[in-house]
């Protein structure tokens, strides 16, 4: 029998916790395979570890009290510290309390509706250059789609955030976050038990080599936008200019050196997973790719999707949100908690550990029918209209919702309505889903697809 392409694999979740023996060394190598099936079909998880309480969330109800409710008693939790701060400090990610409230006020209006309009000539660009690259690649066998989505949303961040691209190597700070993530985003046994900082830093050297390199060639871009007599019109331009309208201050150097990295490493990286589950998905479904190439010409044509086309494609949009609802490429909001309070029948006090588990959410049997298949009708507006607001947080929920999402969004929209009208998708016959997370939800192994001439 043949895999349905409605329904895309996954890890099978273990019929009951692993324990401490199994779990641990599981939850090192990838935490999406200690997740039971009880957090598939329950409301939460609740267990003790080194004297703290670990508390899972998937019940929507529960999560909007840690995202919305309770915010302000919780924090990002250490472990997301220990593997982000190195290269990406205390921007708008990693910041908590006064100080994050400072930086999200001052930089709201450069995230505004109208400001990322002027950025679409960007994103339809490169949603030709990556065209062309796919296209000119090898038909008989099987490429890795995945760089190519991070290489092209890197070229729309960087675009958007540096007057003629930034003065440094755009490949150079590209392949430090590759990098980066891929040693310093590996959570490992040293970390769950709080050893010192140094010796996850010892172990990962090279990863922290390549955020110090990369976090000064992001300042010195800040420091010769500064020096100028006009900043541009650029989002790091905007930052520049940009003041807390409550108090009036400024970012500072460091604060905007951290924000600026934060969008470079995480806005490119999520939306690039985005689409690369997207494509991986729409290989196996031939009739939605005629769907989506249709729709796309219906609205533009041959030309380049228009700040005006984005909302207009319709069907790209809903399979976007579909796709990341089972693959959301930010799958865990982890928290620790700050100042007492209760969840469900739980109390909850400082350093305890609380997580919003947005993969097992997105697949939840009461949540949603038949979880695991693929249909981007569930998101057809009288379909959505009911849904609790928490059943579906691919960019969080709360005050601390990312700041970014209308900008992912509209790039993810852009690229694929070039890509599905340039380009046929066909699956590597052998390659299997398996989602693994390390900061972000990668497919192991890439994203091997065939790509053909439409």
């Amino acid at each position: 029998m043949g895999i349905d392409p409605h329904y895309p694999e996954t890890i099978t979740p273990p019929d009951r916790p692993l324990g401490w023996i199994r779990g641990i060394p599981a939850l090192a190598d990838n935490p999406v395979q200690t997740w039971p099936r009880h957090l598939y079909e329950g409301r939460y998880t609740y267990v003790k570890f080194r004297g703290k309480a670990v508390m899972n969330l998937v019940d929507p109800a529960l999560i909007g009290i840690i995202l919305k409710d309770q915010a302000d008693k919780v924090i990002k939790h250490d472990l997301q510290r220990r593997t982000l701060e190195p290269a990406l400090g205390e921007g708008l990610i990693m910041a908590d309390g006064p100080k994050w409230r400072a930086q999200r006020r001052a930089a709201s209006p450069a995230f505004r509706h109208q400001s990322l309009e002027s950025l679409v000539p960007a994103m339809a660009h490169s949603a030709r250059d990556v065209s062309g690259r796919l296209l000119a690649g090898p038909a008989d066998r099987a490429q890795d789609v995945m760089p190519e989505m991070m290489h092209a949303t890197f070229d729309i961040i960087v675009a958007a955030l540096f007057e003629d691209g930034g003065e440094f190597d755009a490949q150079d700070v590209l392949d430090d976050i590759t990098l980066y993530l891929a040693t310093q985003g590996h959570v490992g046994v040293l970390d769950i038990f709080d050893a010192p900082l140094w010796t996850s830093r010892l172990a990962n050297r090279k990863g922290i080599a390549a955020a110090k390199r990369m976090r000064a060639a992001v300042r010195e871009n800040v420091r010769r936008q500064a020096a100028r007599e006009e900043p541009s019109d650029t989002l790091s331009g905007q930052l520049l200019r940009a003041t807390d309208p409550k108090t009036g201050e400024r970012l500072t150097e460091t604060e905007l050196v951290d924000n600026l990295l934060t969008f470079v490493a995480a806005g490119h990286e999520t939306t690039a997973l985005a689409l690369t589950w997207t494509l991986g998905i729409l290989a196996r479904l031939p009739e939605l790719q005629d769907r989506l190439a249709e729709e796309a010409r219906s609205v533009c044509g041959e030309a380049d999707v228009s700040a005006d086309d984005i909302d207009r494609l319709a069907l790209h949009n809903r399979v976007l949100q579909e796709s990341m609802r089972l693959f959301p490429p930010a799958p865990v909001a982890a928290r620790m908690v700050t100042e007492p309070f209760e969840v469900a029948d739980k109390h909850l006090v400082p350093g305890d550990m609380v997580n919003a588990l947005i993969y097992p959410l997105h697949r939840h049997v009461k949540w949603w029918d038949d979880p695991n298949r693929f249909d981007p009708d569930r998101f057809l507006p009288e379909n959505t209209e009911a849904r609790d607001r928490y059943a579906y947080i691919p960019f969080g929920g709360g005050p601390h919702i990312c700041i970014g999402m209308r900008f992912a969004m509209m790039e993810a929209a852009v690229i694929l309505a070039r890509l599905v009208r340039d380009c046929r998708f066909a699956p590597q016959p052998d390659h299997r889903f398996h989602p693994v997370l390390r900061i972000t939800l990668r497919p192991k192994g890439g994203m091997p697809l065939f790509v053909s001439p439409r």
